[in-house]
């Protein structure tokens, strides 16, 4: 049933981007995405450079919470009640930014004169998704189909270079081709003057002399007990570490404080790429922040208790954790034993650094600047 509702709502949508396919193109730059933070920093510069074009987000309201912030000439809640002007903004626009699936592009090509660029939300990946998770495996043809029609009509997808293109081609079944190594967007700020949001982001956590270790686990869609994982942080506070702990929001509503101390939850008063700001040592496990991390040369280990469960359940990388240069183990006395060595800890560091040189092809820091000269000027 729900597959036949999809199908319908495809159909009705592809009607209307046909019709307003017949319509010039305008000079308006969309901006689709669930997150926003890949993509922000794209409106923001346009906004100071491009003011004749037309802005036009829109978003996910469970994700992107301040809609003004971007200074938009219009906003839309993303909802299949919106079809239309979805679909009108679509095939009318000359740009369109991306940062996520998009099941509305399968039934969309894009037209002559018009660009699609996906910036997508990550830099890497260390688990199995698109086409090469468990569940698409068990999804019907048509599904497949859906999938591969959609991610073909991407358009552009950016990504730090050749590394990130292989993994992500894999992934969708799409051609090197179709991958441009211009960088993250997000991380550009983390090249310029940032003192004085190290500073307030210190004062907000009270954060003094402390090395900080950030633990940041990637969401589960199985129940897990997150609470016996914290309680072995906890040892890290008797070590004379700043415990920062960044969690899914689904699982930080589950979750009891009343068993843990010593640590500090973090909550979105900043984004994750803030507080890796002031990250002396990334704790994760499945996550693709070490990829955008590795630009700080933060020493990262990947803590895996339950790896097999996860892997049979939504799938890692084959030979995980591919190219990263990071220790990883289901033992939290390995996390203990590496965390207590500054040897180990400078050896990270370094081989941090080497691996930005390795999965970044252009200069840090530039991002924003190349995918705006790549596509406007």
């Amino acid at each position: 049933m729900r597959e036949l509702l999809i199908t319908s709502y495809l159909f009705v949508f592809r009607c209307f981007y046909v019709l307003f396919s017949t319509l010039p193109l305008q000079d308006t730059t969309v901006f689709w995405v669930t997150y926003g933070d890949n993509v922000k920093p794209i409106s923001d510069q346009l906004k100071r450079t491009r003011r004749e074009h037309k802005h036009v987000l829109i978003y996910d309201q469970k994700y992107v919470k301040d809609v003004e912030a971007w200074q938009v000439e219009r906003s839309v809640q993303y909802s299949v009640t919106q079809c239309i002007i979805l679909a009108y903004y679509l095939a009318t626009s000359k740009y369109v930014f991306l940062d996520n699936y998009v099941s509305e592009l399968g039934v969309s090509k894009v037209r002559r004169g018009a660009k699609r660029v996906q910036l997508w939300h990550a830099a890497g990946t260390l688990k199995e998704f698109a086409l090469m998770t468990p569940q698409t495996y068990a999804s019907t043809r048509s599904t497949i189909k859906s999938f591969k029609k959609t991610y073909l009509n991407y358009g552009d997808f950016i990504v730090p270079g050749e590394g990130g293109a292989e993994s992500f081609g894999r992934a969708m079944s799409l051609p090197t081709e179709r991958f441009i190594p211009l960088g993250m967007p997000r991380t550009d700020y983390w090249f310029q003057n940032n003192e004085g949001l190290k500073e307030q982001v210190k004062r907000t956590l009270d954060v003094k002399e402390e090395r900080v270790v950030l633990y940041a686990p990637t969401y589960r869609e199985y129940e897990w007990n997150v609470t016996d994982t914290l309680k072995q942080m906890q040892q890290l506070d008797g070590l004379g570490w700043k415990v920062l702990i960044k969690l899914h929001p689904t699982v930080q509503q589950n979750l009891s404080l009343d068993e843990v101390s010593g640590i500090t939850i973090v909550d979105d008063t900043y984004t994750i790429n803030e507080y890796l700001l002031i990250t002396d040592v990334l704790i994760t496990d499945y996550s693709s922040i070490p990829y955008e991390s590795c630009l700080l040369a933060i020493p990262t280990f990947l803590y895996t208790p339950d790896y097999e469960r996860y892997d049979e359940t939504q799938g890692v990388i084959p030979n995980y954790p591919g190219l990263l240069p990071v220790t990883y183990s289901s033992s939290f006395e390995d996390v203990l034993d590496w965390i207590n060595s500054d040897e180990r800890l400078t050896e990270s560091k370094e081989a941090m650094h080497v691996f930005q040189n390795i999965w970044y092809e252009e200069k840090s820091g530039h991002a924003v600047e190349r995918i705006i000269r790549h596509y406007y000027i």
